[in-house]
């Protein structure tokens, strides 16, 4: 990592509105102006990793451990079923932890919001069924860190296996893999989701195997020149999006 010796300039006022006007267009286009119109509050929600603590037995201090398999309560209860010595071993993390796609994604999207539509950052485990009905939810991170928000899933148009990475078109069969090194070059795969909530609000679900997939995906779809390409506008187009669901991978 390279960090740049002469700290930025601080920004005018006359820079933040030139930034405000060019984010304008994005916020008008077909695909995030629902959000914008609403008159519901928004909630930004960060996809945060499931950790344990437990004792190190050599030496004798807590560690933040991670099992992959466990990324929610009912799965480390499971866990513990299954392990019942690990109860008086092992408990649930009380710090949150993050992946680099929360912040990477993050800049991107945030600059859409102003002080005319202010949104809220919450983390996934802190989401609660209240707030799926009383704001408007845009998640980024990774498609195990969903937590309550994974029944969107069930809706998808495709089947996801964590277990070997892929995504599984439902009707086709068609099946996109994850494949090559995650520590050099890779082919990785996310979902974007817009649907209606139960009472009328929008989710934006911005959901991969690992970090590329969101952050890609967040920088392509708060893009002018991307937004307005001919490859998007053929398939936004094809989809209909007359319904206000749209998906994309």
């Amino acid at each position: 990592y390279a960090f740049d010796k002469n700290p930025p300039q601080q920004e005018s006022n006359t820079d933040v509105s030139q930034s405000a006007t060019l984010k304008h267009p994005i916020r008008q286009h077909a695909l995030w102006q629902p959000l914008f119109s609403s008159a519901k509050p928004t909630l930004i929600v960060i996809g945060d990793l499931f950790m344990l603590t437990e004792v190190d037995p050599q030496t004798d201090r807590l560690r933040a451990v991670r099992e992959f398999g466990v990324n929610s309560n009912p799965q480390f209860e499971k866990y513990l079923d299954k392990y019942p010595d690990k109860r008086t071993k092992i408990n649930k993390a009380s710090s949150a932890f993050l992946l680099k796609n929360s912040v990477f994604s993050l800049q991107h999207v945030l600059p859409l919001f102003n002080d005319d539509s202010p949104a809220i950052i919450r983390l996934a485990s802190e989401l609660t069924a209240t707030d799926l009905r009383e704001y408007n939810i845009v998640y980024l991170g990774l498609y195990k860190s969903l937590g309550i928000l994974d029944a969107y899933l069930q809706g998808s148009n495709f089947e996801v296996e964590t277990g070997y990475p892929s995504l599984k078109h439902k009707k086709s069969a068609r099946v996109y893999s994850v494949t090559g090194d995650l520590e050099q070059e890779y082919t990785d795969y996310g979902s974007f989701a817009q649907f209606y909530g139960p009472s009328g609000n929008h989710f934006y679900i911005f959901a991969g195997f690992s970090d590329a997939s969101v952050i890609q995906m967040a920088k392509y779809l708060t893009s002018k020149t991307r937004l307005s390409s001919d490859e998007f506008k053929q398939h936004f187009q094809s989809v209909g999006n007359t319904n206000g669901n749209f998906e994309l991978i």
